[in-house]
């Protein structure tokens, strides 16, 4: 063999070689993204601050006082909840925390309950109403045990919505399932979404709580997704749950050392006690981009479903920006949500009974875990663009290494003519 014909079956070999080696690129820059999942980086802490507040009492506000301290940085929005929503009358002890909160350019929402759209949802605007014009510098509301699995808790829930977007412009509204929504059907109706409630030990070691749906699974809907988790054993812990909840795309999160558990004299409400380890959580969140809510506008409800408030909202009737909250002309999908609610009524001196709170308390219990139920779907497996960019590399790399064969195999004949003459 000449020097010449070296040379070109050599030359045959490295375009062999430089083919399969792009072909490979190929499909691993198309396969990463299909079992990566990438991290938010902006995260804030939204408390269900169902403490109640002792301006007045003498007693030591240390839950609202470290909580305020923490600064609107670290911790932009909380969740207020009087007696399981505003409460009969106006309570000087939450008027002056709530002149405290927004001084400091904190917001809050206020928190109602309609029991997995139980309640009649006239009586549940009017709690909203009662919202507005009994506190001042409302943000907007946080309703709490809400399902999304057939069309009438989701036209309940966009009735809602709307309401509250319709009647109160710029209003923030969060929805609290307490678990992976089963499929996207709810998603235009709520800025937030409480799709994780649980115990720090369940959060970090059960696969159910890994991110399901597309949507879930987005970064860009990072801002929408907010995980609670309770049970909170050390500041080691803490760190872990924080890495995982960005991991899932949590864009907003609160961890508490609290319980639920009514053993060894707690209460059973595990967001009226300070977090051991608050202090840690918000120089995490100063650490990280502050999440920012997208606060929507009212929108078109559902396919058959009856517009309860007689709103008329189309594509088009309400188009322009939402404005700042106003302020009014007067002064968890979890059992531990309603404990808690239920800890604020006694507080207060409520009328409510044991046994009726017991009740009530014992129809939130399936949400703490995540839904097994027919309509939690799997996690998302569509083609999409993932899917056809695979079929492209797939094809490339067909094409790549049948050339590269051709070329091969002409080397070869090349070859044996030689050799034959």
């Amino acid at each position: 063999m000449n020097s010449e014909h070296k040379h070109k079956i050599n030359a045959v070999w490295r375009l062999t070689a430089g083919a399969v080696a792009a072909a490979s690129m190929i499909v691993g820059q198309v396969l990463a993204p299909v079992g990566a999942q990438a991290a938010t980086s902006s995260q804030s802490i939204l408390p269900p601050a169902y403490s109640y507040p002792h301006r007045t009492t003498g007693k030591p506000n240390t839950y609202w006082n470290a909580t305020v301290q923490a600064g609107e940085r670290a911790v932009p929005w909380v969740v207020m909840n009087p007696n399981n929503g505003p409460g009969d009358r106006v309570d000087e002890n939450y008027t002056g925390q709530i002149d405290e909160v927004t001084s400091k350019k904190m917001k809050y929402v206020g928190y109602v309950i309609h029991h997995y759209q139980t309640v009649d949802i006239k009586t549940m605007a009017k709690q909203v109403d009662k919202w507005y014009s009994m506190y001042k510098n409302v943000g907007g509301i946080f309703f709490d045990t809400v399902r999304a699995q057939t069309p009438e808790q989701i036209c309940y829930a966009a009735n809602l919505y709307n309401y509250v977007k319709v009647k109160h412009p710029g209003a923030l509204v969060i929805q609290n399932p307490g678990t992976h929504l089963p499929d996207d059907k709810l998603v235009p109706y709520g800025d937030i979404f409480l799709n994780a409630e649980t115990t720090a030990t369940e959060y970090l070691n059960n696969a159910d709580w890994n991110p399901k749906t597309a949507w879930e699974k987005d970064p860009a809907n990072a801002a929408k997704q907010y995980h609670v988790v309770r049970d909170v054993t050390s500041k080691e812990q803490q760190a872990q749950l924080i890495a995982k909840s960005r991991e899932r795309n949590a864009g907003w999160i609160y961890f508490t050392s609290d319980t639920e558990s009514t053993a060894g004299g707690h209460d059973g409400n595990p967001y009226d006690d300070l977090s051991r380890f608050f202090g840690d959580m918000a120089a995490s969140a100063r650490s990280a981009q502050q999440t920012q809510p997208i606060i929507g506008k009212p929108v078109p409800l559902p396919a058959g479903c009856t517009d309860e408030f007689n709103l008329k909202v189309t594509a088009t009737s309400h188009a322009t920006p939402a404005q700042p909250p106003r302020a009014a002309t007067g002064s968890s999908a979890s059992s531990s949500a309603h404990s808690s609610a239920r800890s604020q009524a006694s507080a207060q001196g409520s009328s409510q009974s044991s046994a009726q709170a017991n009740a009530q308390a014992q129809a939130h219990t399936s949400s703490n875990q995540p839904q097994q139920s027919a309509g939690l779907q799997a996690p998302n497996t569509g083609f999409g663009k993932q899917g056809i960019g695979l079929i492209v590399a797939i094809i490339a790399t067909i094409v790549i290494a049948a050339t590269a064969a051709v070329l091969y195999l002409r080397s070869r004949r090349f070859r044996s003519r030689k050799y034959r003459q």
